[in-house]
This record gives structure tokens, C-alpha cells and sequence, in this order.
């Protein structure tokens, strides 16, 4: 049963209860009462956190699993915060790097906030979760630390701020995080990105799904609709792990092709840039507007791929933003050249993982100015 439906429930309920002696103002009482009920309701809802709300979802899972790690992993060293989609998901096993970092004189202890499907919004609501849910003291005392945000290059989602928000299962995690503000964020965001309309009326085909969508979202967000459909040990005892490796190749990937493709773009590249992508602009200051208390630095990494436009778009977006580790030369690619390394173009099996995990260790450890 979802909540949203015993909110009108509830409210009636509670206006039985009350007394109308006077018969002439009884329906300006009642409608008064109505509007009592419901704001005590969304003021309660407005005091708890949505992965409390929500947690059993995976959002709110996978927090406390990186919450659970971080405290395990002492104190000290500084902080790297990895976020991304599910490139980063299964290209980065954040414990091997945590372990490679530490054994090379790196003491940072790496928190990992990917999922599948992660947009720019969803990855700041679980980098705010992780915060929240440190607590007011372990959150203080990153004040004095070094915090350092790293968020995963990907075309798709830096292209398309709202990228996925509204497909298969990630329309129901979308109401997870998409609270009022974030729902404001996500439509200025999408109102960044676009050329402007021909006419009125052709911008308001493009917008009322937009707006229908993102208030849907919103209003199950505020309702707490699924709720307790997502109550259920099953969910609650299921692990949502920052990390797992891919097996096999993915149906219709073609390896031998798009590695000569990779290959060949290689070799004759003509200059490529990325636009302003006012868009990703607007959801990133939206991020720093939330978290940027807690954040030091922020940089960006390309992780290893084969489909050549994903490379492309990485090597250009450097040239827009800065600060972007990798995409690996052309000379360290031969080592993942292999089709048992790759599940398809862009994301890696456990044994193509294992090799970027390596990769992006010794480039962080140049980044930190440690002696390999």
C-alpha cells in the first residue's frame, strides 16, 4: 500500500474527529482541517531524510554499505569520492584502489557512489546521503581533511542532464531522490540544454512531458509512494555493491569491429570539441550548491573504452572543464585490447576491470605526487 493513498485517508480520519458546533462556518472548518492535516504531514515529511524514507532502496543501500566501508577503513589520508554511472560501477573496484593507493604510500580512503543509470542528480543526492548519514561528528571532521571529488566522463549523461531519469526501473528510483528542489534542479537543467523552440506551441510539446514527468516524480518523492513496497527483508538484506565485474560479452557486441574502429579513430583523428553543454554546467553548480561544504577539489576521469565516439567526447571534454584524468594514451590501451576484457564497447569484465582499477591508481598516485 503506498502511502500517498492513506494521506487523503488519514485526513479524513482526522476531521471526523473534530466537532463543528456551529453549523453556518462547518465547511470553511472542515476544508481548514483538511489543509491542517496534510501540512502537519508534509512538515513531518520535510524533517526525514528520503533515504530514511526510502531505505530500503538502492540508493539508500548502497550509502550505507560505503558508510559502513569508510568507517572500517580508520581515519586520516584524505578522502576520494568516486561517482559515476555504471562505467564506473563495473570499471572500478574501489576497495582494490583504496589497497593499491595505500601500499604505494597513499593513505585516501575511496568512497564509491556509482550505480547503473546514474545521472548527474541522482550521483549528488548520494554524495549528500553519504554525508547525512556520517554523522554531525565524522561529518565535521571532514572539514579538516582533504576531500576530493572524482565523477566519471560519459557522453550520454553529460549531454543529457535528465538521461534515463524516466526509463524501465530508474522511474522509480528517480522518485527516491527527485525532492522539490531536486525536480527544480532537473527542469533548469533540461531548460539549459535546449536550442530554443520555433514557436510557442512547439515549446510546450517539448516541456509538458518534461514537467508531467519531473512533478510525478516529485509528488511520489513528497508522498512517499512505493514506500512500503520497498519494505521488505528480501530488499533489506540484499547488498547494493559500489562494485561488481561483468562476465561474457553482451548480446550484438561485436568486439573484432569496434576494435578496429578504436583502432583506426586512433590513428587518424581529426580535432573534435565538445560544446559548452550548458546543461551538465547547471547540474554541476547545482551539486557544489549541495555538497561543495564538504568538497576540497573536483576532477573528472575517462575511463578506458573502445567505442570511439565515448573517446572522443572524453578527450575533448578536457578541454571544456579541465581537471580530467585519463582517457588512457593510445600506448596504454594495447593493454586492454583483448576481447576478454570487455562485456562491450565501454564497459569492462571483471578482468578488464581489474586492469582499470590498476591503470587509475598509478594516474591518482601521479595526481598525488607519490613515487611509484
Amino acid at each position: 500500500m503506498d502511502v500517498m493513498v492513506l494521506v487523503p485517508v488519514l485526513a479524513m480520519l482526522g476531521v471526523a474527529f473534530v466537532r463543528f458546533d456551529c453549523a453556518k462556518g462547518r465547511g470553511l472548518a472542515c476544508g481548514a482541517a483538511v489543509v491542517v492535516v496534510f501540512a502537519a504531514f508534509l512538515g513531518v515529511r520535510a524533517m526525514v531524510p528520503d533515504e530514511a524514507l526510502f531505505f530500503a532502496s538502492e540508493a539508500a543501500r548502497k550509502v550505507r554499505g560505503q558508510i559502513r566501508l569508510f568507517q572500517k577503513a580508520g581515519q586520516g589520508g584524505g578522502v576520494l569520492l568516486l561517482t559515476g554511472s555504471s562505467v564506473a560501477t563495473h570499471a572500478c573496484d574501489s576497495r582494490q584502489l583504496q589497497k593499491l593507493l595505500r601500499e604505494n604510500g597513499a593513505g585516501t580512503r575511496v568512497v564509491q557512489l556509482s550505480a547503473q543509470g546514474a545521472n548527474h542528480f541522482e550521483r549528488t543526492f548520494l554524495m549528500e546521503a553519504f554525508f547525512r548519514g556520517l554523522g554531525p561528528g565524522a561529518r565535521d571532521a571532514l572539514l579538516a581533511e582533504n576531500v576530493r571529488h572524482l565523477d566519471e566522463v560519459f557522453n550520454a549523461y553529460d549531454k543529457d542532464p535528465l538521461y534515463l531519469m524516466d526509463r524501465e526501473q530508474y522511474r522509480a528510483r528517480a522518485k527516491v531522490y527527485l525532492s522539490p528542489d531536486y525536480a527544480l534542479a532537473a527542469w533548469r537543467a533540461w531548460r539549459a540544454g535546449r536550442a530554443p523552440a520555433e514557436s510557442f506551441r512547439e515549446e510546450l510539446r517539448a516541456s509538458l512531458p518534461v514537467a508531467s514527468m519531473l512533478a510525478d516524480r516529485m509528488l511520489q518523492n513528497r508522498f512517499g509512494v512505493g514506500a512500503f513496497s520497498d519494505m521488505n527483508l528480501r530488499l533489506l538484506d540484499k547488498r547494493a555493491d559500489a562494485f561488481f565485474p561483468l562476465e561474457g560479452s553482451k548480446g550484438g557486441f561485436d568486439y573484432r569491429a569496434t576494435a578496429d574502429a578504436f583502432r583506426g579513430d586512433l590513428a587518424g583523428r581529426p580535432e573534435k570539441s565538445v560544446p559548452a553543454v550548458p546543461g551538465w554546467r547547471t547540474a554541476r553548480d547545482f551539486r557544489k550548491a549541495r555538497t561543495g561544504a564538504w568538497i576540497d577539489s573536483e576532477a573528472w576521469v575517462g575511463f578506458p573504452a573502445i567505442e570511439p565516439h565515448r573517446r572522443a567526447w572524453q578527450e575533448s571534454f578536457a578541454g571544456v572543464v579541465g581537471g580530467i584524468i585519463g582517457p588512457p594514451s593510445g600506448g596504454e590501451m594495447e593493454a586492454f585490447l583483448d576481447a576478454g576484457n570487455w562485456y562491450d564497447g565501454v564497459h569492462p569484465t571483471g578482468r578488464g576491470a581489474e586492469l582499470s582499477t590498476k591503470w587509475l591508481a598509478r594516474e591518482l598516485l601521479r595526481e598525488f605526487g607519490v613515487r611509484q
